[in-house]
């Protein structure tokens, strides 16, 4: 993406036009910016007192059928020894109701699934968390805090009001859907122990 925005500039002027010129200049600067960044490794634990810390993956699904529509929820929390704890549940039908007007369910359940795996593990958090979400917009909302829908909004500060009460300190990152080892207890969540979700 980095390689066309720099031809961009040099485009025929028809393939410009649609892009307001202080658009360009926006993206000129980012792109300038970018370029003299440079890639660090941050460890979770570096300089801080806490040497454990906790990683915690979290997935959902949702599914729309002639019959209905269905959801899950899962969570995998890892701790710096190793030991690890799995949990899932299907939705709720009330969160699944409240999902039903949105053009994408998948948002708020995810959310939901981040909230609800934070307060079931809340005696197993370590001092120091890394979340993973397979949904780039979800992890966005967490980490800034914000949201432009309202319900989505009240969610997000649900988590974060469950962070500042653990007083932790967090961090969440994108993972592919792929690396999610939640993703099973989400779709398979009689097989883990059950994750209660307030609603």
């Amino acid at each position: 993406s980095l390689v066309g925005l720099k031809r961009w500039p040099s485009a025929p002027f028809r393939a410009r036009r649609a892009l307001h010129h202080k658009m360009i200049l926006v993206l000129r600067f980012i792109l300038d910016v970018l370029q003299q960044w440079t890639a660090r490794a941050i460890p979770l634990n570096s300089h801080h007192p806490h040497k454990s810390h906790s990683i915690l993956y979290t997935d959902a699904e949702f599914h729309r059928s002639v019959d209905g529509m269905s959801g899950g929820l899962g969570a995998v929390l890892i701790d710096s020894s190793g030991q690890r704890w799995s949990a899932g549940c299907t939705a709720p039908p009330s969160l699944l109701t409240a999902c039903l007007p949105r053009l994408t369910q998948i948002l708020p359940l995810e959310m939901a699934a981040i909230g609800s795996a934070l307060i079931n593990f809340s005696d197993n958090l370590s001092p120091l968390i890394l979340i993973f979400c397979d949904n780039m917009s979800d992890a966005c909302m967490l980490a800034a805090g914000i949201s432009g829908a309202i319900d989505l909004q009240g969610m997000v500060m649900i988590a974060h009001f469950v962070l500042k009460r653990l007083k932790v300190m967090w961090w969440v990152e994108y993972v592919p859907s792929q690396s999610n080892i939640a993703d099973e207890p989400s779709r398979k969540p009689y097989n883990f122990s059950y994750l209660d979700v307030p609603v």
